[in-house]
């Protein structure tokens, strides 16, 4: 159940008749999962939904209160009981090397409960764990943790306009649109290395299937000069609408 690509969807189709393995059961599972975190990442993104406070206590320890989050991959994260943790004993802490380290939150699965598998084809696996749960795994590190994201898998794709020593430039949009409604397009920069530089950028670009606020299929990018230290980003977002004609409900580009 480890899976991050979320669709297609396939589900079951049972008859009078039908031999079940686990395959089948399986793929259950994996349609009713992927379908709830599909519209859970659609509607409502990442981030904590509820609790989830961190303070600071004596002897380089923290507290980690209960509660709620979705990953980047739709993904619930529960910690049901506040939890305390020595600094020292979280993953990735003998790494950080700067002043500053980001505390990260990720999903985690376990197969539990262990039982005699009457089938099994090898004796490596006559025990089979009858169970999978759902749990979370705290670590430190040096950089913003990047999340599973959907530019990686489905919901949007990146183009690269610019990519130099100095500078990344892309440009992102989202791969499901529907018709009349306006869509956000971002223009990205990246800042990869120490040195100052300043980077201003203007262009323009077909689009076909999108209107601009004078009816035109041309969409102007343009990003003022700035100073941006290593590793931030710089981004500006465009909005165009999407044609009407000759779409029917949502589209794939």
């Amino acid at each position: 159940m480890k899976n991050e690509q979320l669709f297609p969807f396939e589900r079951n189709r049972y008859y009078g008749g039908k031999m079940l393995t686990s395959a089948d059961f399986t793929a259950e599972q994996l349609y009713m999962n992927n379908k709830r975190r599909f519209l859970n990442r659609a509607l409502y993104g990442t981030g904590v939904i509820c609790g989830l406070n961190v303070l600071e206590l004596e002897d380089s320890s923290i507290l980690v209160e209960n509660g709620a989050a979705l990953d980047g991959a739709g993904r619930e994260i529960v910690v049901a009981e506040s939890v305390v943790k020595k600094l020292q004993a979280l993953k990735g802490y003998h790494s950080i090397t700067g002043e500053k380290a980001f505390l990260c939150l990720r999903y985690k699965e376990e197969e539990v409960h262990p039982m005699f598998c009457a089938m099994a084809e090898t004796k490596d696996k006559e025990y089979q764990c009858g169970r999978i749960e759902e749990g979370y795994e705290l670590f430190l590190t040096e950089g913003e943790e990047e999340e599973i994201s959907p530019e990686r898998d489905g919901f949007f794709r990146e183009g690269c306009i610019l990519d130099n020593e100095d500078f990344k430039l892309v440009i992102k949009m989202p791969v499901f649109v529907s018709k009349r409604k306006e869509v956000k397009i971002s223009l990205i920069l990246y800042k990869k290395t120490e040195q100052e530089r300043e980077l201003s950028f203007e262009g323009k670009v077909f689009m076909p299937g999108f209107l601009n606020e004078k009816g035109s299929h041309e969409l102007f990018l343009h990003m003022e000069s700035r100073v941006l230290i290593q590793g931030e980003k710089q981004e500006e977002a465009f909005w165009m609408q999407v044609e009407p004609a000759g779409f029917g409900g949502q589209v794939l580009f």
